[in-house]
């Protein structure tokens, strides 16, 4: 089964949507991929409420994402950055990014899902990590958002999902 990226970061971040612009293409993952993912982005959000953006008024998020499909092989970059918050004003513990949360997108990113991640704080809190496709994560883009108005949703939920169905593709090439 899947699940779309964009779906999954309104869910998991809801409770601080004011504070979070969100953008990238939509993209399907496999529910594995967005099970952690969601664990990731609660966890990132959780920490700006204590530290960071979303723990002041003024503060911002953003979290972005791109797929990369190359030679048919597929890599998801996505970054969170979090910035206006206590962490800029050296309010944030030292020891930031050595927590237990820390270890856990870590794990999840680099052993789980054999991707790459770095943190930066030089303008805020940034997060970036990067999965390539290593059998089990393939994505693919959704159609543009036109397109998707066009796709019939009560045909959708009929069919049985096949592993990177394009919902835009008509019921034939299915």
């Amino acid at each position: 089964t899947q699940t779309r990226l964009r779906t999954l970061a309104d869910t998991a971040l809801a409770g601080f949507r004011e504070n979070i612009d969100i953008s990238g293409r939509d993209v399907l993952i496999p529910a594995a991929l967005g099970f952690d993912l969601a664990l990731v982005l609660h966890e990132l959000a959780t920490n700006s409420s204590k530290y960071g953006a979303l723990s002041v008024k003024k503060g911002r998020v953003s979290l972005t994402w791109k797929l990369d499909e190359t030679d048919g092989a597929s890599s998801l970059a996505l970054e969170w950055h979090d910035r206006g918050g206590a962490q800029d004003q050296a309010k944030t513990p030292a020891a930031v990014g050595t927590g237990f949360g820390q270890r856990l997108i870590a794990s999840l990113i680099e052993r789980k899902w054999g991707g790459e991640m770095s943190l930066s704080k030089d303008d805020g809190y940034r997060l970036r990590a990067e999965m390539r496709a290593v059998g089990s994560l393939r994505a693919r883009m959704l159609c543009s958002p036109w397109q998707s108005v066009q796709v019939a949703a009560s045909r959708l939920p009929r069919r049985r999902a096949m592993p990177w169905a394009d919902p835009c593709k008509s019921s034939a090439a299915l």
